[in-house]
């Protein structure tokens, strides 16, 4: 049973939601009944976009939906970074035209594989010295600027040194065709707009 917000979310078919709820608040099933009566009244189940945080949110409504709701096979369900992913992969032409890639054929960089670039580029800005805060300021350089939807300039970083290392960082980036969790969400924006 749908409590009353809950129903305003389900029975609504025009627009767009965001659902934003605690741990065991019914969001799974307020979206698994959404995407039915979006079907139900008329909506082609190819034109509907399921999206959450994490993969193990996505299955689960894909799951509950399509349990509840054979007919919802073609609904595209997935994570925000799946299906910026997906955007991005449609359009690399448009990439290689800004600048953000070299190569139709982009390489996801992990985490583990980030590190290690980060490393090569603070440790080429002083050679023979191990500088662990300047190593922490390019690394939480790199994260505030990651999950901002525009790029930084030497002004508003407010650290030269860390801003010449971070510019290295993106240029071997676009030599070398990688593209980092935080540059999907980023380059799928810039994309759009």
């Amino acid at each position: 049973m749908l409590t009353d917000q809950q129903a305003i979310i389900a029975c609504k078919t025009d627009g767009k939601f965001l659902v934003l709820a605690g741990a065991g608040s019914g969001k799974t099933y307020t979206l698994t009944q959404r995407i039915i009566t979006l079907i139900q009244e008329g909506i082609q189940p190819e034109t509907i976009t399921a999206v959450s945080f994490t993969k193990k949110a996505s299955n689960e409504i894909k799951d509950r939906t399509l349990n509840f709701f054979p007919a919802a096979q073609g609904v595209k369900f997935g994570t925000f970074h799946s299906l910026c992913l997906k955007i991005l992969k449609y359009y690399p032409a448009q990439l290689i035209e800004l600048q953000l890639i070299s190569d139709e054929e982009f390489i996801i960089l992990d985490e583990k594989d980030r590190a290690t670039l980060i490393n090569r580029f603070v440790e080429q800005s002083r050679p023979g010295v191990y500088d662990p805060q300047l190593l922490e300021r390019v690394v939480n350089f790199l994260n505030k600027w990651g999950r901002k939807l525009d790029f930084p300039t030497v002004e508003s970083s407010n650290d030269p040194e860390v801003f010449r290392i971070w510019w290295k960082i993106q240029q071997e980036k676009v030599k070398l065709n990688y593209v980092d969790f935080d540059d999907i969400l980023k380059y799928t924006f810039l994309l759009l707009n």
